[in-house]
């Protein structure tokens, strides 16, 4: 009794929804690629990739790039590292990234950053900004 090949094994046979989630898995990665290269390039500064949510969490290097690409759109930077003033900055970038014409339904919401709630929508702001 010869073994009978798994689906997986021949030739043509997928499963459609399998597909889609390795294309848009493999979509997501480049775009999370694309916007730490974006990043990069215009505050010329080494983000970890491998964390963009930790890199991004306290909304400085967020102000930061605004503020290069409309110097002054945010006014006040706060360092500090608490969680108020972290999400205030988040806020800050987000209403200065409205006044750059982005649509409000371009724009990720606070927690979808601070609280790790939606990346790919982070990633996807950033890039609509980059465009």
């Amino acid at each position: 009794m010869s073994a009978k090949p798994t689906s997986s094994t021949q030739a043509g046979d997928f499963r459609p929804e399998e597909l889609l989630g390795q294309l848009k898995a493999e979509q997501l990665s480049r775009n999370y690629d694309t916007t730490v290269r974006f990043i990069e390039a215009v505050l010329g500064v080494r983000l970890d990739a491998c964390s963009l949510r930790e890199s991004l969490r306290d909304g400085v290097v967020l102000c930061r790039l605004i503020n290069k690409l409309r110097p002054g759109a945010v006014k006040r930077i706060n360092t500090r590292s608490i969680p108020f003033t972290q999400m205030e900055n988040i806020s800050n970038f987000l209403a200065a990234a409205q006044s750059l014409g982005l649509d409000s339904s371009d724009l990720f919401q606070t927690v979808d950053l601070y609280e790790g709630k939606n990346m790919p929508r982070v990633v996807m702001t950033l890039l609509t900004i980059a465009r």
